[in-house]
């Protein structure tokens, strides 16, 4: 009797456990060559969108930040007139994610961890589309499956 109990909780044991990792990106990881390529007072927007692709977001000289798809102007622009007023590009905001989770299970004892990080970058520019100001933070890839951080 006694050995079928301890059969029985092996069984429980090893069928009740399990673990799991899981890797998510969102765009893709945001080069430093090129980054180091963008040099204010001389690179123009068409450039840095050669360099870096498009944009996450434009954010417009009135404050009003748009999602790249939101069907204001066309292609790599730097003006857009509504209302009667021309709006220039003030931003371009560039954003890489990556999030891990793991998890493990041992019968009814759970812990699930999540940890996401985010490369982010803006370029800033002026009324003509020259760069004025690059700023970044690149700890996406410092992103961790442990439960307890890195």
């Amino acid at each position: 009797m006694r050995r079928i109990t301890l059969i029985v909780c092996a069984a429980a044991l090893a069928g009740g456990s399990g673990c799991f990792l899981q890797k998510d990106r969102t765009r893709v990881p945001l080069s430093r060559a090129a980054i180091a390529e963008i040099k204010p007072g001389e690179t123009m927007i068409a450039d840095v969108a050669r360099l870096l692709g498009s944009p996450n977001e434009i954010i417009w000289s009135n404050g009003v930040t748009a999602p790249l798809d939101a069907g204001i102007g066309a292609g790599i622009i730097n003006t857009y007139v509504t209302g009667g007023e021309e709006l220039f590009v003030r931003a371009y905001h560039y954003r890489h994610t990556v999030t891990k989770t793991s998890g493990f299970t041992v019968i009814v004892f759970s812990l699930v961890s999540h940890d996401t990080k985010h490369d982010d970058l803006f370029v800033f520019f002026d009324e003509a589309g020259r760069v004025t100001n690059v700023g970044a933070s690149l700890d996406a890839e410092q992103a961790s499956y442990s439960p307890f951080g890195s």
